[in-house]
This record gives C-alpha cells, structure tokens and sequence, in this order.
C-alpha cells in the first residue's frame, strides 16, 4: 500500500482535471494551479466534478490561482505538469522550488516534453507518463475523461530509464485514476504517441472533421500515412525505433507534433516534407481561424 502523496497539478484542464481529482478522491493532499480564474473559483467553492468514463465523482482537491503559488507553505512530494507543451518551460520554472528535494515532477503532456523538464529539474528527478486516454474541461469546476477504452490509459517512465522504486510506487498511486503499468523506454513511447497525434490531430484541426472522419477519409489517411513515415525516419535517427484546441479557438500545439518531427529531421538531415508542410498551413492560418477542407489543398497537392 502506497503512503498519501501531497502532490500538485499545475494544469486543471481535461487530464490535469481527470488526474489530480481522481488522486484527491483517492485521498492524496492534491493541490491544483491554473490561470483559468472560473475553474479555480469553481473549485475552491465547491469542488471538481470528475466523469471518469461511466462514473461521476464529486472531488475536493485543493486549488489555488497562480498568483497564490508564493504563498504556499508546505512544499509538494510530486509535481505533475498537465499544461499544453508551450507552457512548459515557465510552468516548470514556476514550480521547481516548491517541491520537496527528494521529490519529483512528472509530465503529463503530448510531446516530448520530458525532456525539458529534465533540463530545468534534472533528469533524475523526472517521470513522463504517455497518456493514451481523452480527457476535456469545457465548464468550470468539471472535467470528462470521453474516451471508452477498458485497457491500459497512462503508461509511466524514468527519464533516466529502468524501473525504481518511485517509478512502481507512482504507478500503484496512478490505478485509483485508470489502469496503468510502467515502461522501461519512456522516450520509444513518447514517440510512438507522436506518430499517432501528428497522424490525426493537425488534420481533425485543419478541417473541423472528427477523428473518426480523418481516419476514414480516403485524403486523410493518404496525408496521414505519409506523415507517420517520415515520423519513424526521424524517431529512427534519434535511435528510438518503433484538434481540439482550434475549436476552441486557442493556440494549436502543431510546433509540438509535427513541428518537431521537421525539427529534429532537420538536425539529422532527414527530409520531412509533409510534416513540414501541415505545420507551415497551421501556423499561417493564426490563432482562431475557421475550420475548412481546403486547408488540405496544399498538402493535397504533394501526393500527385
């Protein structure tokens, strides 16, 4: 039996919101930070209402505005980064002080973030999960976890690799939010989830189409195909072998998916065509721009 962890979560959106309300229900003193100053609200008066798949839980973490940080007195046993990947950075600065010494941060994010995290905390003091769920905070003081999957939804690494002690521990504390094992190749994993977002989630977002449309329509599986190939080139020469925000009109993640695919083959002279492209149509398009097909034109294009 694992002991109570004092944990903070900063990132109360879907899978900060799903994590750290489960872990609170679970009786572990959890503590969320966010910006989001309704949700906070929301919470601080009455609670987080966590749907965890067919299940509704009324959850009583603690939370607290961001400009509340500082007078946090008590410092955490774990950090868990649940923001989007361009937060990273300046959240983890944020919280760097405020966890124990022997303590340790753990990212929930798409990406591969972990290793950032592991430049501004160290290497050793950090865990990633890959999260293979969905999860969305929509309302104040609610979030959902709306996928229907009965089987494994986090899987938990060192970044360091191999299996500690504190790596087994997190993972028992992680099956009171959904089964979880661990994994000994946390980076091979991160990789293998990227293939999978960049595969669908620039082009759901470009066109406003479900994830089951893009998997299905004849284009987007074309786009799609071609994306994954040149994700494995590049995850390959690194040695690891293997939309939702534009609705909301918030700033898209795609530096973070494909952006990076065309970074990193950049860096290793590996030709990423397509993920460049779908990244150069996101980033031109803006923040809030509307949902079409003919975003695909040019990409399209490439296939002939």
């Amino acid at each position: 039996m694992h002991e109570k962890k004092r944990i903070a979560v900063f990132g109360a959106g879907g899978i900060g919101g799903v994590v750290g309300g489960m872990l609170s229900k679970d009786e572990h003193d959890v503590t969320f930070i966010d910006t989001w100053h309704e949700h906070i609200n929301e919470i601080q008066n009455n609670g987080l209402e966590v749907t965890n798949q067919d299940q509704v839980h009324n959850c009583k973490p603690n939370a607290i505005h961001l400009n509340q940080l500082q007078e946090v007195k008590e410092k955490f046993d774990i950090g868990i980064i649940a923001v989007k990947s361009y937060d990273t950075e300046w959240v983890t600065y944020a919280l760097k002080n405020y966890v124990k010494e022997d303590g340790y941060f753990v990212d929930f994010q798409n990406g591969i973030n972990d290793l950032k995290v592991g430049e501004i905390v160290g290497n050793e003091k950090t865990l990633g999960c890959v999260i293979l769920i969905s999860a969305m905070a929509t309302e104040p003081g609610k979030a959902w976890r709306t996928d229907s999957r009965p089987d494994v939804a986090y899987k938990i690494g060192e970044l360091t690799g191999g299996v500690t002690d504190r790596l087994k521990e997190f993972v028992d504390i992680m099956q009171a939010v959904g089964v979880s094992e661990y994994t000994e190749e946390l980076i091979n994993e991160r990789w293998s989830k990227l293939m999978i977002n960049c595969m669908v989630n620039p082009l759901a977002g470009l066109t406003g189409w479900g994830t089951a449309e893009v998997r299905s329509n004849p284009l987007t599986q074309d786009i799609a195909i071609q994306v994954a190939a040149e994700v494995v080139k590049v995850a390959n020469s690194e040695g690891y072998p293997m939309g939702q925000d534009v609705l909301k009109k918030r700033r898209t993640e795609i530096d973070y998916l494909t952006g990076f695919v065309s970074q990193v083959g950049k860096k290793n002279n590996i030709p990423t065509p397509f993920c460049d492209k779908v990244t150069e149509v996101v980033n031109s398009l803006g923040v809030g721009f509307e949902t079409s097909d003919k975003h695909l034109d040019d990409i399209e294009r490439m296939l002939d």
